[in-house]
């Protein structure tokens, strides 16, 4: 709970206080989706949590988190079969099949835009350091700690 409220902070900086999406909750901006396992809804409402306004009460303001059931939820079971809509990946990374898109433009994007700051850092370990860093009680090796602190962040933003 306490690592996604951090990230729903950190979604703050990036994305309300730039005014990308506007610090109160507007359905029309936000749409919140999460597997109905109950410790996913309770990550998606705490990173909801740290990342509108409170109101005056200091009262948090946590927008409706959709769920699907278990036989329909990609979250659970990503579709990875889809060969619609990726055109645009397929033309950006420059692949000559449609054939595992998703996979095969991931490489291309870590071989392309891999952070040299990251380069001692195995690529599988990106989601847990930066998921990881705001825990204190994880002693974490320096050169993890300074890819998490950045390069790893907006690698996994993009």
């Amino acid at each position: 709970i306490d690592n996604a409220f951090a990230q729903g902070k950190d979604f703050k900086e990036r994305y309300v206080k730039s005014g990308f999406i506007d610090k109160r909750f507007l359905p029309t901006e936000v749409f919140v989706r999460s597997s109905s396992v109950n410790r996913c809804l309770m990550s998606a409402a705490s990173f909801t949590n740290a990342l509108f306004k409170r109101t005056p009460k200091d009262h948090a303001v946590v927008p409706p988190i959709y769920t699907k059931d278990l036989e329909e939820d990609g979250l659970l079971v990503p579709l990875l079969t889809c060969e619609d809509g990726w055109e645009d990946v397929i033309s950006r990374f420059n692949l000559s099949s449609n054939v595992d898109v998703q996979k095969t433009a991931l490489v291309a994007m870590m071989m392309t835009q891999w952070p040299a700051a990251c380069s001692t850092v195995n690529p599988a370990l990106i989601d847990a350091i930066v998921s990881e860093l705001p825990n204190k009680k994880i002693n974490m090796p320096a050169n993890y700690k300074s890819c998490a602190e950045g390069p790893a962040k907006e690698f996994m933003y993009k």
